[in-house]
């Protein structure tokens, strides 16, 4: 009888080791199909946030550095992420649910732009007030300084007094962005949100939601003339001048 029992026992036994090593790789196999799609995403959008940076850059480089045309840009080039078979406009209705619910998980802007470059120093150093004349200005860029973006090497050989960049430097526009990532995987999240953020309030805030700050910068000759838009009475949403790490730019 013990001779009888001893196999079915054995392969009962090896049935249940089967079953529990079929298990363990099934999950694991379950992962790492979940984070290939996940950085797959991750990857999809970065390659469309450089893509809209880059258009943003365009824009502003062909439009005096104009805020208003940035962030025009910018909005316009991230469609691709949230296509839809109705056409643009119901994909500019999706990206503008999704970024609002971004904007309320975090109680950050979903996105930013800082403009670099040019820098403070560039239009003191360069800058002169001129009137808006047709080819020159747009009409609300009139008495706001501006760095003239042509005879670049004439200028550069005849350089104003003090220290500062040259106007190759000046005539660069620069721009960098953040813009807040949502990952699909639950686990992703909560890793993000055991992440130091360091001194940065709003990388530091994002993460501690389970967001992923993504950040990349970009420069562009500009071709046009360069405007102070910072000392414009209006402000651009989403768009700031100079570097801001706070949670809240002006």
């Amino acid at each position: 009888m013990n001779a009888f029992f001893l196999p079915s026992i054995r392969r009962r036994r090896q049935s249940g080791a089967a079953a529990v090593e079929f298990t363990v790789l099934a999950a694991l196999l379950l992962l790492l199909g979940l984070a290939a799609i996940e950085a797959a995403r991750w990857h999809q959008v970065r390659q469309v946030l450089h893509l809209a940076l880059l258009e943003a850059a365009r824009a502003g480089a062909m439009a005096h550095g104009d805020p208003r045309r940035i962030r025009a840009a910018f909005l316009q080039s991230l469609l691709p992420l949230h296509a839809h078979p109705q056409g643009p406009a119901e994909a500019a209705r999706r990206r503008d649910r999704a970024l609002e619910s971004l904007e309320r998980n975090a109680g950050l802007p979903a996105w930013r732009i800082e403009v670099l470059s040019p820098a403070p120093d560039a239009f003191r150093r360069h800058a002169r007030r001129w009137p808006a004349r047709a080819g020159q200005l747009p009409a609300d860029a009139a008495g706001l300084p501006a760095i003239g973006n042509d005879f670049q090497p004439e200028q550069h050989a005849r350089p104003p007094a003090g220290p500062g960049p040259d106007i190759f430097e000046a005539n660069t526009l620069r721009l960098r962005l953040r813009y807040l990532h949502r990952p699909m995987l639950p686990p992703v999240r909560a890793l993000l949100g055991l992440w130091d953020g360091g001194p940065d309030a709003y990388n530091r805030r994002a993460l501690a939601r389970g967001l992923l700050p993504m950040q990349m910068e970009l420069a562009l000759e500009m071709h046009s003339h360069p405007v102070d838009w910072a000392r414009a009475r209006r402000r651009t949403e989403n768009v700031t001048h100079g570097k801001c790490e706070a949670a809240a730019c002006d």
